[in-house]
């Protein structure tokens, strides 16, 4: 009993934890959010049949832009293999950064839809999204086919 008392102490201190992210099972990710470009500020994350990941923002179609800047990274020593970026405008990027770990990005969105796809075999993926400098509730982080939002964020698909 003890035991289990402790483990569910260091579980719950470590979801308490500043920047502490929740893992989330492939199953939680499976299929294409419902994407609404331009009605408000929301992300959605998804891995498709062949176990690519894909990310896309929007903003309110409002004639104020709005930046999105962040990380996706790979967490268990594996590399990105590749990476495609989608409807990116000029001063948006998409970079693979140093040791090919994670996914640099920059998307300045004005109510349209901007992403990227990227390959990776790595079973530990980190998503930390930020929006005009501050990071990005999870009641606007839309995952999955099931349009389901993380408990927090950063938040880590485990696969």
């Amino acid at each position: 009993m003890r035991k289990i008392v402790t483990r569910l102490a260091v579980l719950v201190i470590a979801a308490l934890l500043p920047g502490a992210g929740i893992a989330l099972p492939v199953s939680a990710f499976v299929g294409q959010p419902a994407i609404r470009a331009g009605v408000d500020q929301a992300v959605y994350a998804w891995q498709d049949e062949g176990k690519d990941l894909h990310l896309r923002v929007t903003s309110k179609n409002d004639g104020k832009p709005e930046r999105f800047t962040g990380k996706v990274c790979v967490a268990d020593g594996r590399k990105i293999s590749s990476l495609s970026p989608v409807m990116l405008e000029q001063g948006d990027t998409a970079k693979v950064g140093p040791q090919e770990r994670c996914v640099l990005f920059t998307l300045v969105n004005n109510g349209h839809i901007d992403g990227f796809d990227l390959k990776t075999p790595g079973r530990k993926v980190t998503f930390d999204v930020n929006s005009n400098g501050r990071r990005v509730s999870p009641a606007k982080v839309w995952i999955g086919s099931a349009n389901a939002h993380p408990p927090r964020t950063p938040f880590h698909l485990t696969r």
